[in-house]
């Protein structure tokens, strides 16, 4: 919070500091062009080759602390290098507003509606999927910045799941 209010104050003493925050908070998932989404398709498959190769190790980090080796201080480093590629590139693209919001928000939803982990990530997915679609069209609806309103949308997916969960009695 600190450091957003910082950029703030900062930004505010530029011309075009407000708008470059705005930006930098809500992205232009909109005017992105088509080279910029090759480009980082490109990267990202190049980590998802990674993380397909490496991909027990680095669930093992996280649901086998006891199976920790030396060796886990450089899957930790691989693991966390790619996160930060993936988040900064996303970042650029969408906003810090909407990367964040889908890295959390149909995480914790899916946490509510299921216990293992295999089911939360095909869950998690399809949630994610819903949210930007029902962010998407009521921000075309509505005429409403297209990153903010995706944001609520998922922002309404906990409440979902919380309905579903007493339905479902999870």
């Amino acid at each position: 919070m600190v450091a957003t209010a910082l950029a703030t104050v900062i930004l505010s003493r530029s011309s075009q500091g407000m708008e470059e925050l705005k930006a930098m908070l809500n992205g232009s998932i909109l005017w992105v062009q088509w080279s910029e989404i090759a480009r980082v398709a490109v990267i990202y498959a190049a980590l998802a080759a990674v993380h397909a190769l490496f991909g027990k190790r680095f669930y093992a980090l996280s649901f086998s602390p006891a199976q920790k080796q030396k060796s886990a201080l450089w899957w930790e480093f691989l693991f966390f290098a790619s996160f930060a590629v993936v988040i900064t590139l996303a970042v650029n693209l969408a906003g810090v507003l909407m990367v964040f919001a889908f890295l959390i928000i149909p995480a914790f939803s899916a946490a509510l509606l299921a216990k293992t982990f295999g089911r939360r990530l095909v869950i998690a997915w399809g949630l994610s999927v819903a949210g930007a679609l029902a962010g998407l069209a009521a921000s075309y609806a509505a005429d409403l910045p297209t990153g903010a309103t995706v944001v609520c949308a998922l922002g309404l997916l906990p409440l979902v799941a919380l309905a579903l969960r007493r339905v479902m009695r999870v």
